[in-house]
């Protein structure tokens, strides 16, 4: 079974830098056909932008500049762009964020598979957000990427 997930910018970063480690076996389980990536243009120009900051290239993800093409490339060859990413789920404490439930919700998917603790929150949180949030959109999990590579095995 294929299921369809959001990975945040962090979870794709790692994959990228980390490729033998958590976050790049869930970006493996997308090469191998196991999940349906979805991708906004939000989400692509987020990971170009934040792999292109010198100090962060350098310090902490330590790639190639052939490295970071080669993986956007095949990010966008390997996902489905969801062009149309309507605003209908706001997330007071973090608005940055916003974009991966939006790209959820019109992706239609299962999973959004981050470290962030506040989308993590959304499903064990006893706050007006996560009970909004969990009751408009049922179907939609927020998981670490340990949990969702275990839920696709």
């Amino acid at each position: 079974m294929i299921v369809t997930a959001v990975y945040d910018c962090m979870v794709l970063l790692q994959a990228l830098s980390k490729p033998d480690r958590t976050s790049g076996n869930c970006f493996r389980a997308v090469i191998d056909g196991r999940v349906r990536l979805a991708v906004s243009n939000a989400t692509l120009l987020e990971v170009e932008d934040v792999v292109n900051r010198p100090d962060l290239r350098e310090r902490v993800f330590k790639v190639t500049d052939a490295q970071v093409r080669s993986f956007l490339d095949l990010l966008v060859r390997v996902s489905v762009l969801v062009a149309d990413v309507p605003m209908v789920c706001r997330l007071p404490g973090d608005r940055k964020d916003e974009k991966h439930l939006n790209l959820a919700i019109a992706a239609h998917a299962e999973f959004i598979v981050t470290r962030d603790n506040l989308l993590l929150g959304l499903m064990t949180a006893e706050n007006p957000d996560a009970f909004a949030f969990r009751a408009a959109h049922p179907t939609i999990e927020t998981l670490l990427p340990e949990t969702f590579l275990a839920r696709l095995a």
